[in-house]
């Protein structure tokens, strides 16, 4: 007897406005209750009710969190549970996707040469983005946990937190007589950096986590260095090589295969 799935309609009845998420629901799975992944209970930003002890199919006992109401509908059925929130696991899928976008991040630094690699010299430069990668990642992690609240104000309190860390170190930049040039350039510099990387860039990240959790939203990371080459040939004139075309070719693989989603639910 092979898998039976069916489509249900899961809302949190406290929260309409969200809107419903659709999902490929595991039936007949052997659970006493129904379980969902972590992304679906940050979508519907279902409140934890309790932890229960669960033992798994494999034998292993976990404590898991209890949420709950889900509004569920089924054809022309509607029922209410609680849920259990299983979490996300990293799956060999998601690690081999990894790996694929890697080798594509690496054929385009080492300019299709593997030989450049060996000759790499570490410097401070790179330990300080080393250390920067590993905040990215855990905010990326910790970010299924952040509060129920609107997602501009969400951002709005981090902009407040990054504000009140960087003005000492601005403050020190000023005393020290480096000054901001008064240009267009420097205009033009600092409304792309506010609107864009700032702004945008982090509501998109944050969405991104919400709707497809961290894993698979931290894989669309190796694609900034494919769009330095490509700002590369529009604005400095870099001709287009092989390389390119193959570190293209791995990392849009990586992606699809890590980014591949499980079923949803089970009940």
């Amino acid at each position: 007897m092979g898998l039976v799935s069916g489509s249900v309609l899961l809302r949190n009845p406290r929260f309409p406005d969200l809107g419903a998420v659709e999902v490929d629901a595991l039936a007949d799975t052997g659970a006493l209750h129904l379980c969902i992944p972590e992304q679906v209970r940050v979508r519907l930003q279902l409140e934890a009710i309790t932890e229960k002890e669960v033992t798994l199919a494999d034998g292993s006992v976990r404590q898991v969190p209890y949420v709950g109401p889900i509004e569920i509908r089924f054809e022309n059925r509607v029922g209410f549970a609680g849920a259990l929130v299983m979490g996300d696991r990293t799956s060999l899928r998601q690690v081999a996707g990894v790996l694929i976008s890697l080798a594509g991040v690496l054929a385009i630094i080492a300019r299709g040469d593997p030989a450049m690699l060996w000759g790499l010299r570490l410097n401070i430069g790179d330990a300080i983005i080393s250390v920067a990668v590993l905040i990215w990642a855990l905010y990326s992690v910790l970010l299924r946990r952040r509060p129920v609240v609107h997602p501009l104000s969400f951002l709005a309190a981090s902009m407040v937190v990054g504000i009140a860390v960087i003005a000492p170190v601005y403050a020190h930049e000023l005393w020290s007589g480096r000054l901001i040039v008064p240009a267009a350039g420097s205009a033009l510099a600092i409304a792309y950096v506010s609107i864009f990387p700032s702004f945008l860039a982090y509501l998109f990240f944050n969405r991104g986590v919400e709707l497809i959790g961290s894993a698979a939203t931290g894989q669309y990371m190796n694609v900034m260095p494919l769009m330095g080459a490509g700002l590369a040939m529009l604005f400095l004139g870099e001709a287009l090589h092989l390389f390119h075309v193959a570190g293209l070719a791995l990392i849009v693989a990586g992606i699809l295969v890590a980014g591949r989603p499980p079923p949803a639910a089970q009940a």
